[in-house]
């Protein structure tokens, strides 16, 4: 496989400019500020525009695909001395490489490598050296598809089930146990005299 050495996407993201080839920069602006955003739903056009940025924040996340982790580790390993290896090492280390970054975006882990490539560094970094730097944009785009969620669908209300009312519902005398020994605890209680822990 001949890797290319050419960049794949027009502008590669950072913290500061996640989504930097985004057509929804105005929806995206909006959402990286709090008070700006839930202002913003009352306009129907800045709303639009933020549900078009939420949808390109969840793209964002995608994982690459292996044969793009492939390509950009390959890439970013010519620029560097190597030790002989045969055709089985390179087959073992590509799939390491693969496994170790399968759930990161592919832009993510090409900006971590022009990042690599940037350092005074001779060697080739290890997965966790790159994770390290892939890591950052990816819980930032995380956490603006969480706030996109929080303002464009409000909070989640969440309920927590009683766990003895749903234990009961399945199967009755689950409850009448529960109460049978709550009932003796409190007999017990009285007839010892206890008082709570209290004198």
């Amino acid at each position: 496989m001949t890797a290319s050495l050419t960049t794949r996407h027009a502008r590669l993201p950072a913290v500061d400019d996640l989504l930097p080839n985004s057509e929804n920069q105005r929806g995206l602006a909006l959402l990286r500020n709090w008070e700006a955003a839930r202002q913003a739903l009352a306009d129907p056009n800045d709303r639009a525009a933020m549900k078009a940025a939420r949808v390109d924040v969840c793209a964002s996340l995608a994982p690459a695909e292996p044969y793009e982790v492939a390509t950009l580790i390959e890439s970013l390993s010519v620029m560097y001395p190597q030790q002989a290896r045969t055709e089985a090492d390179d087959r073992i280390r590509a799939r390491t490489w693969i496994a170790d970054l399968a759930d990161y975006p592919a832009d993510a882990i090409e900006a971590a490598c022009a990042q690599w490539r940037r350092k005074d560094t001779a060697f080739m970094p290890s997965p966790g050296q790159l994770i390290a730097l892939i890591e950052p944009i990816v819980k930032a785009r995380q956490a603006l598809k969480n706030r996109a969620d929080l303002v464009i669908d409000g909070p989640v209300k969440r309920t927590a089930p009683n766990p003895i009312e749903a234990v009961a519902e399945r199967d009755p005398k689950v409850l009448e146990g529960l109460q049978e020994l709550m009932g003796s605890l409190s007999a017990r209680r009285a007839s010892e005299g206890w008082n709570g822990g209290e004198g």
